[in-house]
């Protein structure tokens, strides 16, 4: 008897080995017949810490995920850095399939080891991913133990592509990377996300301590190069959030500003 539990138990995990297997390969139907053979491994982690929806979220599988999904896989499931499936999905900027997970009530506040949620990630490139998260109930205002919010993630990828106090776009940026930029900018400011909040992480671009209101206001006055010259000329960037001023505040609020 104990040889054959020794068996069984064999055959589950070279079948689960299996299943993680055609996940990475995206053979759909063979996903579906090993979930369905074994529905108790479908929230088995692999030797990298990935269930396979985590594998199909990373890797941009919509169909797998959304099969998945309907054989009861958890979208909540903890693997390696404390990551979630949408935690995969939104890093790999695969919307559909964060579509897919969100619909499913993925949890959109879950943080990652290092206490980023999703937003944190979306915040530094799309802006149609922060527009989904924050409809599905992300809070811009989650904060990581260093005090970094998503805002300031947007800010330094703006820093980082370019956008400085006091130089000029960088060469082979296009201009629509900024606009897309300062659009997540805008929304999280607009729903709430404070801006006198100070991030003390020290492997950001800005000076530490520097809060996300003082690089708005720093950066209400860039040169740019001419889109149609090489000359350079002072323009002031007027966007709708430069208007706005924010106290700082230490409470966390989801209420959007007046």
């Amino acid at each position: 008897m104990r040889l054959s539990i020794f068996a069984a138990h064999a055959v589950c995990g070279a079948l689960a080995s299996e299943l993680h297997d055609s996940v990475a390969q995206g053979e759909h139907r063979m996903v579906l017949r090993l979930a369905r053979l074994l529905p108790a491994q479908v929230d088995m982690l692999d030797e990298n810490g990935l269930t396979p929806l985590m594998m199909a979220a990373q890797r941009g599988y919509e169909t797998i995920v959304r099969a998945l999904l309907e054989l009861n896989a958890s979208p909540d499931l903890r693997g390696f850095r404390m990551m979630t499936a949408l935690h995969h999905a939104v890093i790999q900027k695969h919307l559909t399939v964060a579509d897919a997970l969100l619909e499913a009530n993925a949890a959109p506040n879950l943080q990652m080891d290092d206490g980023r949620t999703p937003l944190h990630y979306a915040a530094t490139c799309c802006p149609q991913m922060v527009s989904k998260l924050l409809k599905h109930g992300a809070n811009p205002n989650t904060a990581t133990p260093r005090c970094t919010l998503p805002l300031h993630m947007s800010l330094m990828s703006l820093l980082s592509a370019g956008y400085s106090t006091g130089g000029f776009y960088a060469s082979g940026v296009a201009p629509r990377h900024y606009d897309l930029l300062l659009g997540i900018v805008d929304e999280l400011v607009s729903m709430g996300s404070h801006t006198g909040i100070r991030t003390l992480s020290s492997n950001l671009s800005p000076p530490r301590g520097v809060s996300a209101r003082e690089l708005v206001e720093k950066s209400e006055n860039i040169e740019v190069r001419s889109r149609n010259a090489m000359s350079t000329q002072r323009v002031p960037r007027a966007t709708p959030f430069l208007a706005r001023r924010c106290p700082p505040s230490r409470s966390v609020s989801t209420r959007p500003l007046a």
